[in-house]
């Protein structure tokens, strides 16, 4: 019920991975053909770091949107 198969050459005496290896090996190998590709790291603008930011700490602080609000209201007086 895989979605895909992966297979990971082995040269000399090792017969296997444990899946913690196995998941280094392939991930190291997507991230360089990934930075093949593109030609950079493919990083976020500043402006969508701050936006991502700013959702995450909307979504992890409870009732941050009255939080937010009150502090609108306060730097606006």
């Amino acid at each position: 019920m895989a979605d895909a198969r992966c297979v990971i050459p082995i040269v000399g005496f090792t017969q296997s991975f444990n899946i913690s290896v196995a998941a280094a090996i392939a991930l190291y190998h997507a991230q360089r053909d990934r930075l093949a590709r593109r030609g950079r790291h493919g990083d976020l603008s500043p402006e969508w770091k701050a936006t991502l930011r700013a959702v995450f700490y909307l979504r992890s602080v409870q009732k941050a949107g009255v939080l937010l609000w009150e502090r609108l209201q306060r730097s606006s007086k």
